[in-house]
């Protein structure tokens, strides 16, 4: 049995993982379905890094831009994001351009160029396959609710457009080697740069159409779910204990949000992919949370710990996965080679609903299945 500190790939043949998944023989498999089991930082770690975001086992020879920038030959930016995004790297974004709607505030005045600060974060939609950085923008100037500047806040800048295609305007992505980064640009051989500036063909790997069949994918589509039961569980528990009159922490936005100006904006609709993974019940109960101010706040800590840490980057990844089927594995209908034994159905309705949907399912039981359906959504964006 594999324990909590295990990363890495599966253990087991892929096949053997996914069966063992959709039958919840799996070890993550079972305490994700158990509410009675806490799910630490360790344990969503460990179901994150067996979906092997990094740069091993990659052709890390380097070759130039006609401009002279470096271009990594078989690294694609997400594999190399998502580390730097665990360490903070400092990055910097020189012209960057808004996608969404300009919205300017009283509250903040740019006072430098570009985008410039530690990374905080990756970020995805999910309706959409737009992906962004987060970013603590050193370059702008905050003025808070109580009168007092602050440097730096974080805002998300998009990288991958609505559509799923990598955004041409997007600039030159500049990593500073300082700051603790210094053992991954050894490890890419980037040797002594003091500043790396890259281009990528890529920002999924066209291979990774397949991680959709995986167990690691079905783990995490598993462990967001399970994510978001937990947080209505908590909202549920911290308005039952405002209502009998305790009041605790509250992680409110401290700025004068005064809007000044709105920029032009337009509709845009384009193609996307919405994937379900219909699910068993959830086994056993949450322990409802005592009535006191000390079990407010930790509800308070919890909840903001999973909407802005663990939920965000389970998502990231998931819908990464999504996204390089939809480029590189949805028109040729493609299955991975180990599965070829289960095929798509179409036209399946989930419960009492209109919705059309493609299954495909994975158990034997029936329990567990995976559904997606391909339509159209409409997105505002900027129109300057």
């Amino acid at each position: 049995m594999p324990t909590l500190e295990y990363v890495g790939k599966p253990l087991v043949p892929i096949a053997e993982s996914v069966r063992y998944v959709a039958q919840l023989l799996d070890y993550y498999a079972q305490r994700i379905m158990d509410r009675d089991f806490f799910l630490n930082e360790n344990f969503i770690r460990s179901i994150l890094g067996q979906s092997v975001f990094n740069w091993e086992d990659r052709d890390m020879s380097l070759a130039l831009n006609p401009d002279g920038t470096l271009r990594t030959r078989n690294l694609d930016l997400f594999s190399f994001l998502v580390p730097l995004a665990e360490k903070g790297a400092i990055i910097g974004i020189p012209d960057y351009k808004n996608r969404g709607p300009v919205v300017k505030e009283s509250c903040e005045r740019r006072v430098g160029q570009g985008v410039f600060g530690p990374l905080k974060g990756l970020v995805s939609s999910k309706k959409t396959f737009a992906f962004s950085l987060s970013v603590d923008d050193q370059n702008l100037l905050v003025t808070l609710k109580d009168g007092s500047e602050k440097v730096g806040w974080v805002h998300n800048y998009m990288m991958v457009d609505h559509s799923g295609k990598q955004r041409e305007d997007f600039g030159t992505l500049v990593v500073e080697n300082f700051g603790g980064e210094g053992d991954i640009f050894q490890n890419l051989n980037f040797g002594g740069l003091g500043q790396v500036a890259l281009d990528f063909k890529h920002y999924i790997h066209p291979n990774r159409w397949q991680s959709i069949y995986g167990a690691p994918y079905l783990l995490l589509k598993m462990l967001l779910e399970r994510l978001k039961d937990e947080i209505k569980f908590l909202n549920d528990e911290i308005g039952r204990l405002k209502n009998a009159g305790i009041r605790g922490k509250m992680f409110l936005d401290k700025r004068d949000r005064t809007v000044m100006h709105k920029g032009p904006k337009k509709n845009i609709e384009v193609s996307t992919l919405q994937f379900v993974l219909d699910l068993p019940p959830f086994s056993n109960s949450y322990a409802p949370l005592p009535k006191n101010l000390y079990a407010l706040n930790l509800a308070c800590s919890r909840r903001k710990q999973l909407l802005y840490h663990f939920i965000p980057i389970v998502q990231f990844v998931t819908r990464a996965d999504e996204a390089a089927y939809f480029l590189h594995g949805l028109k040729n209908n493609s299955v991975a080679h180990w599965m070829r034994g289960a095929k798509w159905e179409d036209n399946y309705r989930r419960g009492s609903g209109r919705t059309l949907w493609r299954r495909m399912p994975l158990s034997e039981t029936g329990n567990m299945s995976l559904l997606y359906r391909e339509h159209l959504v409409t997105k505002q964006v900027s129109a300057e």
